[in-house]
């Protein structure tokens, strides 16, 4: 059941019942408490989960490797300033 092949899908699975929580749960006012515990509980879940996920074994290649590195990290750093 929490095989390591399923854990992308547990990942999922928390990350859109934290969010339905979050955006319509909480509004139903006679379940605020159930539903905040179950809020609370896929928070949790969602960093356990990630720290229990392999690394892939595919090496991503080193941004300084490209030659558009610095050019690309101006565009980022404008972005966030406009942003």
């Amino acid at each position: 059941m929490f095989g390591k092949k399923h854990m992308i899908k547990w990942l999922l699975a928390a990350f859109a019942i934290e969010t339905l929580c979050s955006t319509y749960g909480l509004k139903i006012a006679s379940h605020t408490g159930l539903v905040s515990f179950i809020y609370f509980i896929a928070g949790a879940a969602i960093p356990l989960i990630i720290l229990f996920i392999s690394p892939r074994q595919t090496q991503m290649p080193a941004l300084t490797t490209n030659r558009f590195a610095k050019f690309f990290r101006w565009i980022v750093f404008i972005l966030m300033m406009v942003f």
